[in-house]
């Protein structure tokens, strides 16, 4: 499932939205208003997890727009970009570890289980 913020104008890949019973765990696939140059493409290619409370929405869709998924291969190259759509990530993180190191979310090196 994916999740677009018109607030940030960003794209997410929601991975549960019921972690703790409420939370949504996302990885961003966009940095905040792609269009835009910018640096933070670096920190998708970390693939950046967040959790937090986002309610589902009309706007939640089970594919990337076309546009934005080649833009993401575009900027992250293709073997991340298929990671970040399709990779099981949620298997990965240690939410011991996301919260110690989140700070407006958390690069999955930070916060891997192992």
């Amino acid at each position: 499932m994916f999740y677009y913020s018109k607030y940030w104008g960003t794209w997410s890949r929601v991975l549960t939205r019921s972690h703790n019973d409420w939370e949504t765990v996302e990885v961003n696939i966009t940095p905040i208003n792609a269009s835009f140059e910018d640096t933070s493409w670096d920190k998708i290619k970390q693939c950046w997890i967040r959790v937090h409370c986002t309610t589902p929405t009309s706007a939640d869709t089970k594919s990337l727009p076309a546009e934005q998924e080649e833009m993401l291969v575009a900027q992250v190259g293709k073997e991340v970009a298929d990671f970040l759509m399709h990779g099981d990530i949620l298997s990965l993180i240690d939410f011991k570890k996301y919260n110690k190191h989140k700070n407006g979310g958390c690069p999955l090196s930070l916060c891997r289980k192992g």
